[in-house]
């Protein structure tokens, strides 16, 4: 089994060194190990790079190649973001392994990062399919923006600029008019993200096979404002204008600026991103798990 390995700078050096003994066994177990540039550099910061199996080949594509069966995402949720970025639209599993804090999207924690090589060698484990968005900007536009990937599992979220005031969102579903949100920002977000910045602004948590996205609001001046839940089969046309000549738009965390006023598309994008998750293990775990649902909170 090919495998490609994608992690980002390690927090600490005991981190750093369990990620070198994935890889190393990886290599002791028969897989064939390719190593994102990213993670190159992550090791090599910790001085472990040079004790790297020869055989380990090292990929400085923006995109893995078709080849790959399987990526190892170590890191949180903002590495698995990035793992899924560079798996492009291949649809090439993504398995996660948490070494950040709270990690929705990891499937396996740091203790059971070496049973993953056994699941993956014995092919058990499931695959959860989700839905990514499809940003559409202006062509012109593209050629401004470096490393411009236009789909996110997670979110799209027009913002306004730091230090400006709020901002005006004029949003149509389906050719017509919804409304003009008057805020911070807005948040169009899948069930996958829906754990995410959507949840931190009052937004719902939707289970990851429902068909649908959220538009959540960033502190809107209206309080009868809502988040709303709609159909992912909806075409959402939407800009932002406000007193400064620009706003920013985040996909997945990576955020770029637009002139004022420049019209914006979002539709469901034409592949999915594939996880491995554990058997057995459910998203109802999950919550309970990093949401403590049903735990005492009651501390003495």
């Amino acid at each position: 089994m090919k495998i490609a390995v994608f992690a980002t700078p390690f927090k600490s050096g005991k981190i750093a060194d369990k990620a070198f003994d994935f890889v190393k066994e990886s290599v002791e177990k028969g897989f064939d190990v390719t190593l994102a540039k990213s993670t190159l550099n992550s090791l090599r910061e910790k001085g472990l790079s040079s004790k790297l199996p020869e055989s380990i080949r090292t990929d400085e594509s923006p995109r893995v190649g078709n080849d790959i069966d399987v990526i190892v995402s170590l890191g949180g949720d903002g590495t698995f973001l990035r793992a899924a970025r560079w798996s492009g639209d291949s649809e090439t599993p993504v398995v996660g392994i948490n070494l950040g804090h709270l990690g929705y999207l990891p499937s396996f924690s740091l203790d059971e990062m070496h049973e993953v090589l056994d699941l993956l060698e014995k092919k058990e484990y499931d695959i959860d399919s989700r839905s990514l968005l499809k940003l559409e900007i202006p062509g012109n536009l593209v050629s401004t923006i470096e490393g411009f990937w236009p789909y996110a599992l997670n979110e799209v979220a027009v913002l306004k600029q730091d230090t400006a005031s709020m901002i005006s969102i004029p949003v149509s579903v389906d050719s017509r008019e919804l409304s003009i949100y008057r805020a911070d920002g807005l948040i169009i977000a899948t069930p996958t993200g829906s754990t995410g910045y959507n949840l931190s602004v009052g937004g719902p948590i939707l289970q990851p096979s429902i068909p649908a996205w959220v538009l959540s609001p960033i502190a809107d001046h209206s309080l009868t404002m809502r988040p709303m839940v709609i159909s992912d089969r909806s075409v959402l046309e939407l800009t932002a204008s406000g007193r400064a000549d620009s706003f920013r738009v985040s996909v997945d965390g990576i955020s770029f600026t637009l002139p004022g006023g420049t019209p914006l598309k979002v539709t469901k994008a034409p592949f999915d991103c594939k996880i491995i998750i554990k058997k057995g293990r459910s998203f109802a775990m999950t919550l309970r798990s990093k949401l403590l649902w049903g735990e005492s909170l009651m501390i003495g």
